[in-house]
């Protein structure tokens, strides 16, 4: 994942909670989905560094009932065998260390005893109270998480939620904005994306380096995501497995699991207000230019429904502009005028 997307609001504010929290002797677990891009670990690394903590990230598989013993065993230290988190934290080797676990297995009797390990070593650190006190990271398995327990030194981040659809706008105006296209393509090829992606950023990135006819009919890149994915008709819609998305503060379906479940006209309804979101804005620009321009040959109709009824004739709505123009033969100039801005728009959309 680009270094561009650990920049955006919500990833940037996710990396900073968990950084201070650290930094101020506090002990983490991030709870992540398989929707979580690479590199949170990098920009972690970078920030607790640059705090004068040490970084010790843990590569070896931590499947074991006794994490004391194991973690005592990786810094070169040997416990006891009935060790508890006591008697790890009175190590002095270990002083100062940020203890990074990102390989737990998806065991609940292993899950159990590191969390009961946590629970004791963050209640052993706040009696000690000192802030060179080792403390740690997990990255929690992304399938099962609800063995987990927190204390006042361990916090517990959720990745749910993390983004909004602001943060998956920005990102894909960033590749946007690289292309050579014109500003139109690049304003729909960001609607497209950012809509077609339904919050995930590994998914919008896939779609953004995708020309932009294959955005406007997108089933056949979904459905071949959704395989990657080792998605089906029967995949179940939770949020661990990436089949549900938290945007927005609402619980939705992946993109992908209503195309390879073949509800086109959903995807098509996706497509649609992407384009429309781009079209309104561009037609109200244009609507503008043309009646004022025009306005001298512009009336204000007669025969106007009393709820809707207009007194300017720079509120005329597009509809109403054109047909009025086209069917003033006088004003040739108009019509061709009118003929020259339907046609352009079609050559955008299309």
């Amino acid at each position: 994942m680009s270094a561009e997307f650990w920049q955006l609001p919500g990833p940037s504010d996710y990396v900073t909670k968990i950084h201070h929290d650290l930094a101020d002797n506090h002990n983490v677990i991030a709870r992540l989905t398989s929707n979580t891009p690479e590199g949170l670990l990098y920009e972690l690394q970078g920030a607790i560094e640059q705090s004068g903590l040490a970084w010790r990230r843990m590569y070896e598989h931590a499947a074991t009932t006794n994490p004391a013993c194991w973690l005592a065993e990786q810094v070169g230290e040997k416990l006891k065998p009935t060790a508890t988190a006591t008697d790890f934290y009175g190590l002095s080797s270990i002083a100062g260390a940020t203890f990074v676990i990102d390989d737990l297995p998806d065991d609940d009797v292993v899950l159990e005893a590191w969390n009961q390990f946590l629970l004791q070593y963050t209640q052993t650190v706040r009696a000690g109270n000192n802030m060179l006190s080792p403390r740690f990271l997990f990255l929690w398995p992304t399938v099962n998480s609800k063995l987990i327990s927190t204390d006042v030194r361990l916090k517990l981040y959720s990745w749910d939620d993390c983004l909004d659809s602001v943060d998956i706008q920005l990102y894909a105006a960033l590749f946007a904005r690289k292309s050579r296209h014109n500003h139109f393509y690049r304003k729909l090829m960001t609607a497209l994306a950012s809509t077609l992606s339904g919050g995930d950023p590994i998914l919008c990135q896939n779609l953004c380096s995708r020309p932009l006819q294959e955005l406007i009919e997108p089933l056949d890149i979904l459905r071949s995501y959704a395989e990657e994915r080792g998605w089906s008709h029967s995949t179940p819609l939770r949020v661990e497995n990436g089949a549900l998305i938290w945007i927005d503060n609402v619980k939705r379906e992946h993109p992908a699991i209503i195309a390879i479940q073949d509800r086109e006209k959903e995807i098509s309804t996706l497509v649609w207000s992407a384009q429309l979101s781009v079209l309104m804005g561009l037609l109200e620009e244009r609507r503008y230019e043309i009646v004022e321009k025009m306005a001298d040959r512009l009336y204000i109709p007669t025969n106007q429904d009393p709820r809707y009824m207009i007194q300017d004739i720079s509120d005329m709505e597009i509809g109403t502009v054109c047909y009025q123009l086209q069917n003033h033969t006088s004003y040739s100039r108009s019509a061709q005028l009118g003929d020259c801005y339907r046609h352009s728009l079609k050559g955008g959309v299309l």
